[in-house]
């Protein structure tokens, strides 16, 4: 007996609802293959998700670091906003496991900020290729690693 494939395909659903997953699912059991243009909204969808999770990320690390800060400051007797002796609490002498270099940092800011203000969809796929340096960097840097590890336990 031969098996019959599904010609036609009518997924209904909420927005988000897992929809479009299914879809593209089905699509690679049958192999059928994707067009050129579901290509490149699969490959822009993962590149904003991608720079997305890793905004909720640096949120996170800025968090964990402000904790440490103010954990290191309560253990001296030292608010965060007083002086130091070698300045206020973004000197060196305050940096914990979750603190990251100023190119780094530079880059974090740029991304929470495209994030928080919605434009983060704005500059892809563009922005993709420039921004991988970084990206790869900021996987690799400790504070990240620790961030990430301090999320999942």
């Amino acid at each position: 007996m031969e098996e019959k494939m599904p010609r036609k395909l009518v997924l209904v659903g909420y927005h988000k609802s897992g929809t479009s997953t299914i879809f593209k699912q089905a699509k690679l059991l049958y192999s059928v293959p994707f067009s050129e243009d579901e290509l490149q909204n699969i490959k822009f969808m993962i590149q904003s998700r991608l720079y997305s999770y890793l905004g909720i990320l640096l949120e996170g690390r800025e968090w964990f670091e402000e904790e440490c800060l103010l954990e290191k400051s309560k253990g001296k007797g030292q608010l965060l906003d007083e002086p130091g002796p070698l300045g206020n609490a973004s000197q060196l002498n305050n940096k914990t496991k979750y603190s990251i270099g100023p190119r780094q940092k530079a880059f974090a800011d740029w991304l929470i900020k495209a994030m928080v203000s919605g434009n983060l969809e704005a500059i892809f796929p563009a922005a993709t290729r420039e921004y991988a340096p970084f990206v790869e960097e900021l996987w690799k840097d400790p504070a990240i690693q620790a961030t990430y590890d301090g999320g999942m336990k």
